[in-house]
């Protein structure tokens, strides 16, 4: 980042354009105030038109000190996350109309090193979208029909969203997030976790409280559930993160012997009790779970 020509003189402009490119970033028509003063220059971002909604805020380098400096103050309201965030980033997962506010500041002489040292808070959310690449409705017909989900990242998957929201604290590049939310017509997802901006990878432990898909068994289900908690993990590279269960071995353990034992006379004995059919006999559910658990 050169930035020695900005303490060669002092300006002060005011700019109206149709369009401002940076990168892969790229606005609609926007105002924008300039000052330069004894090498700091203040960009006031008046109004920018972006990605379909409005942006604001004010950016100031400080190029009068051995490592220049920036400060960035950004409210951006009503604008396209996935069209954004991929040019900003290459994080394309959401599909919607966001709101963010952005208080950063980092200093370096390169675009690494100011991303190594960023310090500061980002807020999101989002109230109607999607997340592109994975199905939560899916995964929950794969339990319910017995089957052991399939939880990579699959690029034509979505899963349609009410709520989405999350807020960061950075410091030397690391995003620590502990109020992550996600909700869906099935699920209510919430978690912590950590991006880390230099390396561009991410790693997070959510819970997701399924409610089920109200499949019959007509319709392929042999287990009906609501209310249950998944615990996942999401962790990699940000723009292909693997997605696993947390304890994936136990849990797909117990999946496949649910379905071994499905069949077994007592299991189906003890289901007759518990769903009616079995006469006058009563089942306990942890007398229920032993037998579907049970080791062969």
């Amino acid at each position: 980042l050169d930035t020695h020509l900005l303490s060669l003189f002092d300006a002060e402009v005011r700019i109206s354009t149709s369009e401002i490119i940076h990168h892969r970033l790229k606005t609609g028509p926007s105002r924008v105030s300039i000052n330069l003063t004894d090498g700091q220059l203040r960009l006031d971002l008046e109004d920018l038109a972006l990605y379909g909604g409005r942006g604001r805020g004010v950016a100031v380098i400080d190029a009068g000190q051995a490592v220049p400096s920036l400060t960035l103050n950004l409210n951006l309201d009503g604008i396209q996350g996935g069209p954004f965030l991929e040019d900003a980033s290459g994080f394309g997962w959401i599909d919607g109309r966001m709101t963010a506010a952005v208080v950063l500041a980092g200093q370096g002489n390169s675009e690494r090193e100011l991303v190594e040292t960023l310090s500061g808070t980002v807020e999101i959310k989002s109230n109607g979208g999607a997340v592109r690449g994975f199905d939560v409705a899916r995964i929950m017909r794969s339990i319910e029909t017995g089957e052991i989900p399939q939880l990579g990242i699959q690029p034509n998957d979505r899963t349609a969203y009410s709520e989405l929201g999350a807020s960061f604290v950075l410091a030397k590049g690391i995003a620590q997030n502990n109020d992550l939310r996600l909700f869906t017509q099935n699920a209510r997802v919430t978690g912590s976790g950590v991006v880390n901006m230099p390396r561009q990878t991410l790693d997070f432990q959510l819970k997701a409280r399924l409610t089920g898909t109200g499949a019959t068994r007509a319709e392929g289900a042999i287990v009906n559930f609501s209310n249950i908690e998944l615990p996942l993990r999401i962790e990699g590279p940000w723009d292909k993160p693997t997605i696993g269960f947390k304890g994936q071995d136990q849990i797909v353990d117990g999946l496949r012997q649910i379905g071994k034992n499905l069949q077994k006379p007592d299991v189906q004995d003890a289901l007759k009790g518990l769903f009616g059919g079995g006469g006058n006999n009563s089942v306990k559910p942890r007398d229920l779970l032993d037998k579907l658990l049970k080791k062969e």
